[in-house]
């Protein structure tokens, strides 16, 4: 079966270039346009999403231009996880504003996207999970990570700064004299350095030596990512008597409500911060103080990415670190 794989090899042009002629893109020259029809034509190839770009640009309407996917875990819901909310909002204002269409997959373990892209249905992915079989894909097609980065990936990563970000928010509350910190995320030694994980453990390690005392591996008490989990596990370490909790923004609101069923007052007996910069934080009571990634931001920017790589033709492998704020509100003073 013919796929946009072959007949950019016939006609000795990337695959993107054959994607643009599909999609009516003045961006290509019209001997290379007719190249590539002709081609198409010749081995009967034409994908159903080309072929209705060309019925409406025949009728004079505005063209459907690329279909950009937007890939996430099949763990990952929008509900349970208003970070990736967030994310997604940037990712499609920005591309709306271009006129590109956002389609949001979800991907089960071990299934792979190659089969819609050689049948020509999806022109870049952004992706906020491990693109499974990346490495079958062609060389050109464009691929950019959110908020993640996987050693040897094939793809450009925009990550946050958490590193930065909690190695600051962690020296406050060392300074404060809140040494009993309790993080709810996995913080792995042995992840990379720009992995969610291996940045919130060296930014703790990093506050922990500039201030000068010993770091343990103990402050990671559990892994909270929803605000139910953050709820449980809050209840199951409240024993230890925590100083300070450190979690994600959604996880927070459940740490919150724990803590005021338990009657610990915050921030006076446990402060409570958040990482994320979530727009619920500002209205939780006490509101949450919080390490602003950007999430909308960091969707834009994403998008912006995709779109000048298929302008030009030319894709980017690497990353960039995207700068945080600190937000101080009610929850925690330091």
């Amino acid at each position: 079966m013919t796929n946009i794989k072959d007949i950019a090899r016939e006609a000795q042009v990337s695959i993107a270039t054959v994607s643009r002629v599909f999609n009516n893109s003045r961006d290509v020259s019209a001997a290379t346009s007719d190249k590539v029809l002709s081609i198409a034509k010749r081995l009967n190839y034409q994908p159903s999403r080309a072929a209705r770009n060309l019925r409406r640009s025949g009728r004079g309407e505005r063209e459907l231009n690329y279909t950009i996917a937007l890939a996430l875990s099949s763990a990952q819901s929008l509900a349970a996880h208003p970070f990736i909310a967030e994310l997604m909002a940037g990712v499609e204002r920005e591309l709306h504003r271009h006129g590109f269409h956002l389609h949001i997959l979800h991907i089960e373990d071990g299934a792979s996207l190659l089969p819609a892209i050689e049948a020509g249905h999806i022109d870049a992915i952004i992706g906020h999970c491990a693109i499974p079989n990346a490495k079958e894909f062609p060389e050109d097609f464009p691929i950019i990570l959110l908020d993640a980065y996987y050693d040897g990936q094939r793809a450009y990563s925009v990550v946050p700064d958490y590193r930065s970000g909690i190695k600051e928010a962690v020296k406050g509350m060392l300074r404060a004299q809140r040494k009993k910190i309790a993080v709810f995320i996995d913080g792995q030694k042995e992840a990379n350095d720009f992995a969610f994980t291996g940045q919130i453990y060296r930014g703790c390690q990093d506050a922990f030596d500039e201030v000068g005392l010993p770091f343990s591996d103990d402050i990671f008490v559990g892994a909270a990512f929803t605000s139910e989990e953050g709820y449980a596990l809050t209840k199951a370490i409240i024993k230890r008597k925590p100083d300070v909790v450190l979690s994600n923004d959604t996880a927070a609101v459940g740490v919150l409500r724990a803590l005021s069923e338990l009657n610990v007052a915050v921030p006076d007996d446990v402060a409570v911060h958040g990482i994320d910069g979530l727009q619920v934080g500002a209205f939780l009571k006490p509101s949450l103080s919080t390490i602003d990634v950007q999430p909308e931001a960091i969707g834009r920017r994403a998008a912006e990415l995709i779109v000048q790589m298929l302008k030009d033709d030319k894709i980017r492998i690497g990353m960039e670190l995207f700068d945080v704020n600190h937000i101080k509100r009610e929850s925690c003073l330091f």
